[in-house]
């Protein structure tokens, strides 16, 4: 979904982390940035306001091997808006053995990749 379809979704509270992956479809639907990063950084206002304290994560979009122009523009929306760490993720778009069968999701093994590029960010307290 794009960013502007949780703009109104509940927020959590006592969270000490939040992984924010959002910004592929918006490239898929071609959201203006300008309007991407207002979304974006209404949705992360809001999560900071729920949880003052939480870690923000942000991941770039997970790319189409085709790239688009659009990829960069957002993902440097995503690491000017981010109110925390921003977490490159598109490095692995161009290794297709961790795509799964459809070309373009992560397969296990691509999440598992992403699941460590987050976790070496993550603060252990």
């Amino acid at each position: 979904m794009p960013v502007a379809y949780w703009k109104d979704a509940p927020i959590p509270k006592n969270l000490d982390a939040a992984i924010i992956e959002l910004g592929t479809n918006d490239v898929r639907f071609r959201t203006s940035s300008a309007r991407f990063a207002r979304e974006y950084r209404t949705l992360t206002g809001r999560i900071r306001a729920a949880n003052p304290k939480v870690q923000v994560l942000c991941l770039s979009i997970w790319s189409h091997p085709r790239r688009s122009s659009l990829e960069n523009v957002i993902n440097a929306q995503i690491r000017a808006v981010c109110p925390g760490t921003y977490i490159d993720i598109t490095r692995l778009r161009d290794l297709s053995h961790i795509r799964s069968y459809d070309g373009f999701h992560p397969s296990d093994l691509g999440y598992r990749l992403i699941a460590r590029a987050i976790q070496s960010k993550l603060k252990t307290n």
